[in-house]
Formats: structure tokens, sequence, C-alpha cells
């Protein structure tokens, strides 16, 4: 029974130890924070210069799946690129993409999930402008020091 007791004791203190070693420092928590803002950011801006390649560079291609504001579902990063390359090459310019709200959260030191609403216009080949709002939710994940988008479920 003290045997038991005693595997117990050190059962529970191990595993308090690893759940201490998860918890993040509020300047990890920054730090973190900066950099998945940072991507995301650098996100924003390839599409508002219309540079298609470092886009999709913001995507884990080996495990993205993700939810489109039509309610189809993206099983794929090539799925995604399908669908979206077309609207893209219906794109003369980008005339304004804001984003009055952006929030962070953590789920650890790898994982954040990142929510935004958006506003932006565009206008068309034909000259058409076209203006848009609607919000999103991100989720972002460190791979080999880059912070890679692995799903998006997006609203419009």
């Amino acid at each position: 029974m003290t045997k038991t007791i005693f595997l117990l004791a050190i059962s529970i203190l191990l595993i308090n130890c690893k759940v201490q070693d998860q918890k993040l420092t509020e300047a990890e928590k920054i730090q973190i924070k900066t950099e998945v803002r940072a991507s995301f950011d650098s996100l924003v801006e390839s599409t508002k210069i219309q540079d298609w390649e470092v886009y999709f560079n913001h995507f884990d291609q080996n495990n993205f799946s993700g939810l489109n504001a039509d309610g189809t579902v993206w099983e794929s990063f090539e799925d995604f690129k399908a669908s979206v390359i077309p609207g893209f090459q219906m794109i003369e310019s980008s005339d304004s993409l804001i984003f009055p709200v952006v929030k962070i959260s953590l789920i650890d030191k790898n994982t954040a999930v990142l929510i935004n609403e958006y506003e932006q216009k565009i206008t068309l080949n034909g000259g058409q402008e076209i203006r848009v709002a609607g919000g999103g939710a991100q989720v972002w994940s460190r791979i080999s020091e880059k912070w890679k988008l692995v799903s998006i479920s997006a609203s419009s």
C-alpha cells in the first residue's frame, strides 16, 4: 500500500512538472504572438500586391484543411488552391484590405488561432469594383521555425 501511494505521489509530481513545462511566460506569449502577427501581416501584404507565390508559401501544404465561406470543405491544400486561383485571376487590383479586428490566442508554443474581421475593395479585370467584408479563423503552426497556416475558416 505504501509503495502504491509512493508511486502515485511520484506520478502526480511528474505530471505536475510536465504541465509546468508547457506553461508559457508572458515574454514567450508576446514573442509568439508577434511572430504569428508578422506571418499574418506578410500573408495580407502578399494579397494586397497579388504575389500569389508568396501567398501560397504561407500554407502548410502537407497538412492543410479548411472551410470555405460557401460551406464547402477543403480537404487538402490542392483543393484550396484549385478553388481560389480562378478568383485570383479575375482580380485586376486589390484597392484596399483592412482588418479592424485581429486577435491571436495561443494553444501552445507551436500552435496559435488567429481570428479576424476584414473589409476589402477590389477591382475586377473588367473594371467592376467589388466590396466584401467578413471574418475568418486561422490555425497557425510553427513548422521548422516558420509559422504556417494549417487551417482556415472563412465567412463573408
